[in-house]
């Protein structure tokens, strides 16, 4: 039986649950990713695909196009410039990119109020933001 391909939609899905719900960090547990499946419809491609896999984990690993990786059980966004990269060989969806690009921007703003708040160095701040908005 051949496997049908709803890979597209998965990644998505994991993309933007990350942009979503990852925080600062961009990351998320995989048990918590298995949870938001869990509330999608039985028949939807997202599930379909995972359930072809047996496990949300081993669906992540089975994919050819990744813009995150599993570090333990933990699910995390590789760093922008391997975001770009994705998106300049139309890996990645204009309307995903777009959404992680105003996440990230806003995750950017808000670590620099941390910053601001704990009083660390303006100049850190100052070089953190142009880092992270590069």
């Amino acid at each position: 039986m051949q496997k049908l391909s709803y890979e597209n939609e998965f990644l998505s899905f994991i993309f933007r649950m990350i942009c979503e719900k990852g925080g600062t960090r961009m990351q998320l547990s995989i048990l918590d990713i298995t949870k938001e499946m869990q509330k999608l419809d039985a028949l939807d491609k997202v599930n379909l695909h995972r359930k072809q896999y047996g496990n949300t984990e081993a669906a992540l690993k089975a994919m050819k196009n990744q813009c995150f990786y599993i570090d333990n059980i933990v699910v995390k966004m590789k760093d922008r410039s391997s975001i770009d990269q994705l998106f300049k060989s139309n890996l990645i969806s204009t309307e995903d990119y777009e959404y992680y690009v105003q996440v990230y921007e806003e995750n950017a703003l808000k670590i620099i109020d941390v910053m601001r708040i704990n009083n660390q160095n303006k100049c850190k701040v100052l070089v953190f933001f142009l880092f992270m908005c590069v």
